[in-house]
């Protein structure tokens, strides 16, 4: 049995210029949303940016060397607050 729930979509949604799905996020302490971005670069938006919908340049982006081969993000420790404190 399928059950529907009405519109599942966030209230916020982010777009950027990465022509893909961003799959790998992850937060910091200060609430930056960390993604993998385009090949070889890894991209991060501030809190600030995340709290209205649209198109958004990331605050900044980091590529080169050992970043070509990211697949994924995780910060150590984890934020305070976050699923797995």
């Amino acid at each position: 049995m399928v059950r529907r729930y009405g519109d599942m979509r966030p209230g916020i949604q982010i777009v950027t210029d990465v022509m893909g799905l961003i799959e790998r996020v992850a937060f910091d302490e200060a609430g930056n949303l960390w993604f993998t971005y385009s090949e070889g670069s890894i991209a991060m938006c501030s809190p600030a940016d995340l709290g209205t919908s649209g198109r958004k340049a990331p605050t900044r982006v980091f590529s080169g060397g050992a970043l070509r081969l990211a697949v994924g993000l995780a910060f150590v420790p984890a934020p305070e607050k976050s699923p797995n404190q």
